[in-house]
């Protein structure tokens, strides 16, 4: 198993944007060999930061569908304003989404 986490701060007002983004995303790597499961969670301690994190059966599966022409092309088409911003991880976390 190999786990892959990001973090990330929805611009104010835009979550359910931002949430859009990230089902895009996940349907995009739902289909992918050696994918296990994907989650939302949003911190306790920090109400506007959440962390996705995403389960794969190997770091090599990881990485084929990291450079791979759907998530190429989600990146290409992402407006500059992008309703979600990286940041650093916080602790406490409660799942919201896929299991």
């Amino acid at each position: 198993m190999y786990l892959v986490s990001n973090t990330v701060r929805p611009v104010p007002g835009r979550l359910a944007e931002a949430t859009s983004v990230i089902e895009r995303l996940y349907e995009t790597m739902k289909p992918q060999p050696g994918f296990g499961s994907a989650r939302l969670l949003h911190s306790l301690a920090e109400p506007g930061l959440y962390l996705i994190s995403i389960r794969w059966e190997s770091r090599a599966a990881s990485e084929t569908w990291r450079t791979s022409e759907e998530r190429e092309a989600q990146i290409r088409d992402r407006a500059p304003d992008s309703a979600c911003d990286t940041s650093p991880g916080g602790r406490g976390y409660r799942c919201r989404w896929r299991r």
